[in-house]
């Protein structure tokens, strides 16, 4: 008897040894399946909900600063092309001292003519020196086609071509002379002109034809002196050589 209740109650103790060895396992079984089935269900509502990833936000930004680019391009071109469509001024030429030009001819609109008052005595000052100065230049040349012409009449010096040259510095003498009588009869500026810019531009062509002229006469007189000089120096070695 004493020995089948001590199994009895050893078989009591065991089953209670297992049992409470086996009910962690278990209740942490159940904690992970309920976690398993918590994340599962989060990830399932997470990929439900849409989200806005930083490549989103950037294709967003771009699709934005192109769509504000395009109209900034299409504004400039409607600009450019209203401006376009502008009537130009038929008065665009500019004056240019270096290059001969035509300008058409138009009174100064009531905007301008007080620059032109303004600038009236220091152009027209311009112009009085430009005169003197031209005059001045085609004395000197004239004086130096003078002196040697004498020079070789003096000293009976022989140049084959003399005649063709002493011509050809008559022509060009003729030609620069024409220049300077008719920049020295050109108008002074007026700013009640009927076309004062282009009185202006008249000015400058004719200079420019003075500067021509005036150039190859200096050209012709040159080539002449040269040519006495050569005369002179070859007349003077051959004094020197029948002398010894």
């Amino acid at each position: 008897m004493k020995h089948l209740l001590k199994g009895t109650v050893l078989s009591i103790a065991l089953c209670l040894v297992v049992t409470l060895v086996a009910a962690p396992k278990l209740f942490a079984k159940d904690g992970v399946n309920s976690t398993d089935t918590n994340t599962t269900t989060t990830t399932t509502k997470t990929t439900t909900e849409p989200v806005k990833t930083t490549s989103d936000m950037k294709t967003t930004t771009d699709d934005s600063k192109s769509k504000t680019a395009t109209t900034t391009k299409t504004e400039k071109k409607t600009e450019t092309e209203t401006e376009a469509e502008k009537p130009k001024s038929a008065d665009t030429t500019k004056l240019n001292p270096e290059v001969h030009q035509e300008i058409e001819r138009k009174k100064l609109d009531a905007t301008k003519k007080p620059l032109c008052e303004a600038r009236k005595d220091k152009i027209n000052t311009g112009i009085i020196n430009v005169t003197e100065r031209s005059q001045n230049q085609y004395t000197r040349i004239d004086q130096i086609f003078t002196m040697t012409t004498k020079f070789y009449t003096d000293k009976g010096l022989t140049v084959s071509n003399y005649d063709a040259l002493v011509a050809t510095v008559a022509q060009t003498k003729a030609a620069a002379e024409a220049s300077l009588q008719t920049l020295q009869a050109a108008p002074k500026l007026s700013c009640d002109s009927d076309g004062t810019k282009a009185d202006i531009q008249s000015f400058l062509n004719v200079r420019l034809d003075k500067q021509t002229t005036f150039k190859a006469y200096r050209s012709a007189v040159k080539a002449l002196v040269d040519a006495v000089k050569t005369a002179a120096k070859a007349a003077e070695t051959t004094t020197t050589q029948g002398a010894n």
